[in-house]
């Protein structure tokens, strides 16, 4: 597994960076706070999960390792896949999920676009 990238922003796209690590870029989806506060040319280090499919490989970069650990954890939730756990990370930061899911607040984590009531409440339940 890749845990961590460190290189230089070569391109950002909608909802990817490309990272050049060695002379090769790597295409990492990041969240998009992420994603909006960075620039080309600049250097990043980036906590990273690979999901490895049938028919691609998909690296997922985060800014720290619990933000990782959170996505991470919500690719365990039935129901949710990458670009759900991307989103509830794109739109939620790490202290409000937590909050979310210690007070049992599944409203909160349904406003997620790709969340629904049941997929929420699955959440806060795991």
């Amino acid at each position: 597994m890749i845990a961590t990238l460190r290189g230089e922003i070569t391109q950002i796209e909608d909802n990817a960076l490309i990272v050049e690590v060695g002379g090769v870029g790597m295409r990492v989806h990041v969240p998009a706070p992420l994603r909006d506060r960075m620039k080309v040319g600049e250097g990043v280090l980036l906590y990273t999960h690979l999901i490895v499919r049938q028919d691609a490989l998909t690296l997922y970069g985060f800014e720290t390792v619990a933000d990782r650990s959170l996505f991470t954890m919500l690719l365990g939730v039935d129901g949710v896949g990458p670009k759900v756990a991307l989103s509830v990370l794109s739109t939620l930061n790490l202290d409000t999920v937590q909050r979310a899911v210690f007070n049992e607040q599944d409203e909160i984590l349904s406003r997620v676009p790709g969340v629904g009531k049941k997929t929420a409440q699955k959440i806060v339940l795991h």
